[in-house]
C-alpha cells in the first residue's frame, strides 16, 4: 500500500470529516463538539489516510455511545511539529484488560454496539496500520461506562517515500 503524500491546508481534510459526521449523526442522537485550532498549518501527508483514520475513530465513538457526546479536536503542537487529533466519547468505554487487543484485526468487544451500526473489527487495525505508514502514533484512555479518548499524533510533514 503506497502513500499519496501532498501538501494541503488541514481544514480541507477536516471539511470531509465534518460532512461524514453530519451524515452519521443526522438524527442528532449525540451532541458533537468540535475543537479545531483556528490556525491549523498546511500538512504534508496522505490526507485520504488521515481522513480515514478520523472517520474510523469517530465511527467507533458513535457506535459505542448511546447518548451524550463525541468531541473531536485537532491541534498543531508546534514544538513537536505534529498534529494532534483527539476523538473522545461518553460511551460505554473499554475495560483495562481489553485495551491491549483493540487494535488486532477482527477484534470486537462482545455485545458493545449501541445501535444498528456493526462492523467486522477492522477499523482500529486500519488506524494502526495507517499511522505506522504516516510515522504517527496513537494513545487510548478509557473507563468503562465513562467513555474513551483516542489521541493520534501525526507528523506535520511526511516524506513521499515513506511506507
Amino acid at each position: 500500500m503506497a502513500l499519496n503524500v501532498v501538501s494541503l491546508p488541514l481544514p480541507e481534510t477536516l471539511k470531509h470529516v465534518e460532512a461524514f459526521v453530519a451524515n452519521l449523526n443526522r438524527t442528532n442522537r449525540l451532541t458533537v463538539v468540535w475543537d479545531f485550532d483556528p490556525n491549523l498549518p498546511v500538512v504534508r501527508t496522505d490526507h485520504m489516510k488521515l481522513e480515514e483514520i478520523l472517520q474510523n475513530l469517530i465511527g467507533n465513538a458513535y457506535k459505542f455511545t448511546r447518548e451524550g457526546q463525541i468531541s473531536i479536536g485537532v491541534h498543531y503542537l508546534q514544538g513537536d511539529d505534529v498534529v494532534e487529533l483527539v476523538v473522545a466519547d461518553t460511551g460505554i468505554g473499554i475495560a483495562p484488560e481489553k485495551l491491549e487487543n483493540i487494535f488486532d484485526e477482527f477484534h470486537q468487544l462482545e455485545g458493545a454496539h449501541t445501535g444498528d451500526l456493526k462492523g467486522v473489527g477492522l477499523g482500529l487495525s486500519i488506524v494502526k496500520k495507517y499511522l505506522q505508514m504516516l510515522g504517527g502514533r496513537i494513545a487510548v484512555e478509557s473507563n468503562p461506562w465513562v467513555g474513551t479518548t483516542f489521541t493520534v499524533y501525526v507528523p506535520r510533514s511526511q516524506s513521499s517515500d515513506a511506507a
